[in-house]
């Protein structure tokens, strides 16, 4: 359960700061995915660290943060 609430938390933060088009608020709900992409990384998911899913699913997460961060962090210095 504490990757779900994480998980909803951060993109909870993200759609808003989207629908405010505020890239601040944005950056700031991808730091919970990058919080949860490096958990998963080092402990794995529920504490069973398996070479294939554990990293697939770390390093999808991974990539996502690092999209919307990089993206919301464009936005903010264009504008």
């Amino acid at each position: 359960s504490f990757y779900i609430r994480i998980l909803t938390i951060s993109f909870g933060i993200i759609v808003l700061g989207l629908s405010l088009s505020d890239p601040a608020t944005t950056i700031f709900g991808s730091f919970g995915l990058y919080f949860v992409s490096i958990y998963t990384l080092f402990n794995g998911i529920a504490g069973t660290k398996d070479a294939v899913t554990t990293w697939a699913v770390g390093l999808i997460l991974l990539g996502v943060a690092m999209y919307i961060s990089t993206r919301s962090a464009y936005e903010l210095i264009v504008d």
